[in-house]
């Protein structure tokens, strides 16, 4: 019984809403908003249509080649693990690392001139290396297959 007068308040609110846009009904105790007055007729210029792209004709695309099998020859295995799990065998081989290809050259260096570095900033830089002398950067990085 609580949810009849939520139901029928909503009712009312989306009847109100719905009479409300009806043309020439005063919202509120309003003014009527007359319709706009109809515009001079534009000069338009027609426009042909254009096709873009390859209609499609209904042919499903040819498949993708199949990717290559990695396949690692058994000399190449340093270790083999296997451990069976909930009906399944994992096997786990550690490999010899792979001949990667050498990397890119490196960009050649900006040339800036030493007028064009900020001068306050060195001087924050030099002070913060007094301060800590023994920080450092460290990188890491890893290829997992």
């Amino acid at each position: 019984m609580q949810k009849l007068p939520l139901v029928f308040v909503a009712v009312m609110a989306t009847a109100a809403a719905v009479h409300s846009q009806d043309e020439g009904t005063v919202d509120s105790g309003g003014p009527v908003v007359a319709p706009a007055a109809p515009r001079a007729p534009s000069v338009v210029k027609p426009t042909t249509a254009r096709i873009l792209g390859n209609i499609p004709d209904g042919t499903p695309p040819p498949p993708q080649p199949p990717k290559p099998v990695f396949i690692v020859p058994a000399r190449d295995f340093l270790a083999t693990t296997t451990h069976k799990q909930g009906g399944r065998t994992i096997t786990i081989r550690k490999i010899k690392p792979l001949a990667l290809p050498p990397p890119p050259p490196p960009p050649p260096p900006m040339e800036t001139s030493a007028a064009e570095v900020d001068a306050e900033f060195s001087q924050q830089l030099a002070g913060y290396r007094e301060e800590h002398p023994k920080s450092g950067l460290l990188f890491l990085g890893a290829t997992v297959f």
